[in-house]
């Protein structure tokens, strides 16, 4: 697949890469990462099949909420269809969280990109403060 090479300006074009391939983010402190975030290029709202697939069949991926009201830390509506989801994988002594959107429009930097957060506690406040509904929503 095509996917921005990653110069700015006049040179900016593109390369031919594995769709697997993900950038990642580390989130933390000084003594523990916090979260980790996954960004592909491509918008997908089937966010949940894709965790299943990527985890395998020994994997649970169950839906905790979503259609969120809004953006994080915004009053503007939710624009990226934020979803949570419980991952249990078996085996793991705990389960993690996973939250899912999706940036449409990549304007000059790519095509667009669907985002997987994994968090190690569940994000309730992150929740809250989106106004997303529960599981069955």
């Amino acid at each position: 697949m095509d996917v921005p090479d990653g110069k700015v300006g006049e040179d900016a074009g593109v390369k031919t890469d594995n769709e697997g391939h993900v950038g990642v983010v580390l989130n933390g402190n000084a003594t523990a990462v916090l979260s980790i975030a996954l960004r592909k290029f491509y918008p997908s709202d089937d966010t949940q099949d894709i965790l299943l697939r990527q985890l395998g069949s020994r994997a649970t991926v169950r839906r905790i909420a979503g259609r969120c009201a809004l953006d994080y830390g915004t009053t503007a509506p939710n624009t990226q269809n934020n979803v949570f989801f419980r991952v249990t994988i078996a085996n793991a002594a705990v389960p993690v969280f996973a939250e899912t959107y999706v940036e449409e429009e990549g304007g000059n930097q790519g095509p667009g990109a669907t985002n997987f957060v994994f968090y190690r506690s569940r994000p309730d406040q992150r929740i809250a403060s989106m106004k997303c509904k529960g599981a069955d929503a």
